[in-house]
């Protein structure tokens, strides 16, 4: 008996177009009438995850930031937040690659310095919160849970 379906986005549940089949709300809907829990992890921010699955927000599980911050019922159930000498370290580390740009990620917010239009698309896409502040070292109105390299040139 299944229990418990998770899936991430990217890559998975989402198609090429970022987008997922209307079949879902349908699939859920039978899902929820047999006790089978849905949970959505990912690497996505927490505001954008809930406006994809704002008619089920109160009825899933949603992982967050890879994992860094769990919400139940629009309720914090776990977060790991990362301590002012981890940021430090870590901004000033993405700030000396010349090609990346850091993403500073908070409950409330992302937090970007740069204003590079394709980056900003990019950001766009993961943080539907988001804002854009002179120095990421002074963000102090929020709990950091994720810091994240941009590098539009690749992985690589």
């Amino acid at each position: 008996m299944i229990k418990l379906v998770v899936t991430d986005m990217d890559g998975t549940f989402l198609n090429d177009k970022k987008e997922f089949s209307n079949e879902f709300w349908e699939i859920h809907s039978e899902m929820e009438k047999k006790g089978i829990k849905f949970v959505v992890a990912s690497g996505r921010q927490y505001q954008n995850l809930r406006k994809n699955f704002e008619r089920i927000k109160n009825k899933i599980v949603f992982i967050a930031e890879n994992g860094s911050y769990v919400i139940e019922k629009e309720k914090e159930i776990y977060s790991r937040i990362l301590s002012k000498e981890i940021i430090k370290k870590y901004v000033e580390v993405g700030r000396k690659i010349s090609t990346t740009n850091v993403v500073l990620c908070g409950k409330k917010s992302a937090y970007i310095e740069s204003t590079e239009v394709e980056f900003v698309k990019e950001v766009e896409k993961y943080y539907e919160e988001r804002k854009v502040v002179s120095n990421l070292l002074d963000v102090i109105d929020d709990e950091i849970i994720k810091i994240t390299y941009c590098d539009l040139s690749g992985t690589e």
